[in-house]
């Protein structure tokens, strides 16, 4: 069942809102052209576990999402600059990539990001938006199991940044998988922490509606973040109710919107 992708993990279907420079101030930004990336078709499931490289720490790394999904509230990633000024969301992108590069997307997230022009990711069938202005990415890897990782942050008033992970599975065989993690971006010691706040709030909504299945979307424009709960009526037909709900930015966290 591949609703949690299709045209963009089914997020794309609702708003996208937020993350950079334009979540504290209601100027816009200067316009910044958005990259894309989109090549060939992937339908390999054993190149998700293949060729598992060593994270940063030298300690190896989960290669699977339901691996990540059990660490990646757990680790602290150190986030490199690549650019002159203020860090943005390709360096807060490539270091959870590279943090987590056993995993084939976020491998082909990583190389992306290294070098788009020169990517090749035919053996992939990747697709990204990178938006620099909004502070957004989104790549996809689709094929016999279709991978996404969606990345955001916002700014926050002391400084820090707050950095938003999505990351999820599906296929039209298996039921959906999904992990997700916010961490604090220092920027005095260059690292992502975990957010057990924001973490902790992102958890108990899920635990409180999530029936079948869940679709999080992290904001393109805006600043919420808009989750929707799926209940089936027919799993085989692919029928099934929806419910919607927000978690509004709050200027350092979320509040569920009754």
């Amino acid at each position: 069942m591949k609703k949690i992708i299709g045209a963009g993990c089914l997020a794309l279907a609702f708003a996208l809102s937020a993350c950079s420079e334009k979540k504290t101030t209601e100027t816009q930004p200067k316009e910044t052209p958005t990259e894309t990336a989109t090549q060939a078709n992937s339908d390999a499931e054993a190149k998700d576990d293949a060729q598992q490289p060593a994270p940063n720490d030298g300690q190896p790394a989960p290669g699977t999402l339901k691996e990540i999904a059990r660490t990646m509230q757990r680790s602290i990633i150190n986030v490199v600059p690549t650019g002159q000024g203020k860090v943005g969301i390709r360096d807060f992108a490539r270091a959870f990539a590279q943090q987590f590069d056993a995993y084939q997307p976020n491998r082909a997230l990583a190389s992306y990001l290294k070098n788009p022009k020169a990517f090749n990711a035919e053996d992939y069938g990747f697709n990204a938006i990178v938006d620099d202005a909004n502070g957004f990415i989104r790549s996809e890897s689709m094929g016999q199991y279709d991978h996404c990782t969606h990345m955001c942050y916002w700014r926050r008033p002391n400084g820090h940044s707050l950095v938003g992970v999505w990351m999820c599975k599906s296929s039209e065989t298996q039921d959906s998988q999904y992990a997700y993690a916010f961490y604090d971006y220092d920027p005095a010691s260059g690292t992502m922490t975990p957010d057990v706040e924001v973490n902790g709030t992102i958890e108990n909504t899920i635990k409180r509606f999530l029936t079948d299945d869940v679709t999080l979307v992290l904001p393109q424009e805006g600043k919420d973040i808009h989750l929707t709960f799926f209940t089936y009526i027919d799993k085989e037909l692919d029928d099934f109710d929806t419910l919607e709900k927000t978690l509004r930015w709050t200027g350092n966290g979320f509040r569920l919107v009754q």
